[in-house]
């Protein structure tokens, strides 16, 4: 089950802090009967679950086979964002429900960005793969 485990912090206001996203159904489980509201993703918890599992081993071959000169960054926002439509699709009835304030995924800046004062929003603001 651990390398169906990717890396996302799901957070509602009434559950805990919880670190299990995953491609293997365990997302829809916690929004449809935990009733988990929301995902924001962490590339520092990304890069820990990616390195230590296989979950991302066929998505990662698959972007290779199509370009097999992606840098590092550009394979991670690939796999980022797939994981966060995923994730939307889940969410979609809870952000469909009367107020729509909940049902929201979103991606944290890179650390990397934190003083950056022009980068940060430049990255925000940039095209991200599909």
């Amino acid at each position: 089950m651990l390398s169906c485990i990717p890396p996302w912090y799901m957070v509602e206001t009434t559950l805990p802090l919880i670190e299990s996203f995953n491609r293997c159904g365990e997302f829809q489980r916690l929004v449809e009967e935990d009733g988990v509201h929301g995902v924001t993703s962490n590339p520092t918890i990304f890069d820990k679950a990616s390195a230590a599992g296989t979950t991302y081993d066929d998505a990662l071959r698959l972007l290779l086979s199509a370009d097999p000169d992606r840098d590092a960054l550009t394979l991670f926002e690939n796999l980022e964002i797939e994981d966060l439509q995923i994730a939307a699709n889940i969410l979609r009835p809870v952000y469909g429900q009367p107020n729509g304030s909940d049902g929201f995924v979103s991606i944290e800046v890179s650390s990397r960005l934190a003083y950056d004062t022009a980068g940060s929003p430049a990255f925000v603001e940039s095209p991200k793969p599909a």
